[in-house]
C-alpha cells in the first residue's frame, strides 16, 4: 500500500506541488475591487501580496501596502516605499502574465 504525501492543491484543483513549496499569494488587480473586509481578510491569510500593476491603487484606497507591485506600472497613481517594485516592460504580455511568471519563477 503506498502512502499519499502531503501536497497542497490550487483553488483550481489542477497544481499539485509539494507541501514544502506552498505559499498563499494574494493577487490584486485593478478594476471592481473587492471590499475593505475582503481585502483585509484575504490579506491576513496570505504569506505575500502582490500588486499587479493599477492594483497598487487599489491597496492605498484601502490603506494597505503590498509586499510587491509588478507591471509595466502604467496605471499607477500612488508610490510605496516598503513595497518591491518590479518594473516588468515585455509587452507581449499582461501584467498578471508577468506577476505570474514571477512567482512561478
Amino acid at each position: 500500500m503506498s502512502q499519499a504525501l502531503p501536497y497542497c492543491a490550487s483553488l483550481l484543483g489542477r497544481v499539485i506541488l509539494p507541501i514544502e513549496y506552498c505559499m498563499n499569494i494574494l493577487f490584486v488587480l485593478s478594476g471592481d475591487p473587492p471590499g475593505s473586509d475582503l481585502l483585509n481578510s484575504e490579506i491576513l491569510k496570505a504569506h505575500k501580496t502582490i500588486a499587479v500593476d493599477g492594483g497598487a491603487n487599489v491597496f492605498a484606497s484601502n490603506e494597505f501596502t503590498p509586499d510587491i507591485i509588478i507591471g509595466d506600472l502604467d496605471s499607477i497613481n500612488v508610490s510605496f516605499d516598503e513595497s518591491e517594485s518590479i518594473h516588468a516592460t515585455d509587452q507581449n504580455l499582461t501584467d498578471l502574465q508577468k506577476a505570474l511568471a514571477y512567482v512561478l519563477d
